[in-house]
């Protein structure tokens, strides 16, 4: 039986790196039981907490988020595509985080069904270390299997979006994947 795979690409520029990534684990995956989002969400801003009330639904959750939040839930393997922005995940991935406690809203059921779906992180970082590391924990019940493709170990430009034009980046990659 094939995975219910989820790829999640947190990059702002969709034809980067990150997007480029996106289409090698949809190949790598054959292109079945594959869904991949471009996540864009609004951060959080002008409520009342709505998220934290037991029974209130968030007025920022909109259908697109939950069909994608749902999406995750029900898949057996889920990848985070995250571009480092001055050391830390993108705001991209913070604004996910945020309404993904507005998702949940307190169902304690769904939120550990989240938490134990096996996730893979890939991160386009020329850094790497405790920022991703606690930040990307938020989004698992165990240790973030983390792979950290940096640019410059690969002779790259972080903007180019030409990272998997290195043979050795596609090599880590494929081996982090079949790991």
């Amino acid at each position: 039986m094939d995975k219910n795979v989820v790829i999640l690409n947190f990059s702002p520029r969709i034809d980067g790196n990150c997007g480029k990534i996106s289409d090698f684990l949809f190949d790598f995956h054959n292109r079945t039981n594959v869904s991949a989002y471009h996540i864009d969400f609004t951060p959080c801003r002008g409520c009342n907490y709505e998220c934290l009330t037991p029974g209130a639904v968030c007025p920022l959750v909109d259908q697109q988020q939950k069909d994608i939040m749902q999406a995750a839930c029900d898949a057996d393997l889920v990848y985070f595509i995250v571009p480092n922005f001055c050391g830390y995940p993108c705001t991209n991935y913070f604004a996910f985080n945020e309404r993904k406690v507005g998702f949940f809203n307190g169902d304690r059921a769904l939120t550990q069904k989240y938490m134990s779906i096996e996730k893979k992180f890939i991160v386009v970082s020329n850094t790497e270390g405790d920022n991703f590391r606690n930040a990307l924990q938020q989004q698992t019940s165990t240790e973030p299997e983390i792979l950290y493709l940096k640019t410059g170990k690969y002779k790259k430009r972080s903007t180019a979006g030409d990272i998997l034009d290195s043979q050795e980046a596609v090599a880590d990659l494929t081996a982090f994947l079949e790991k």
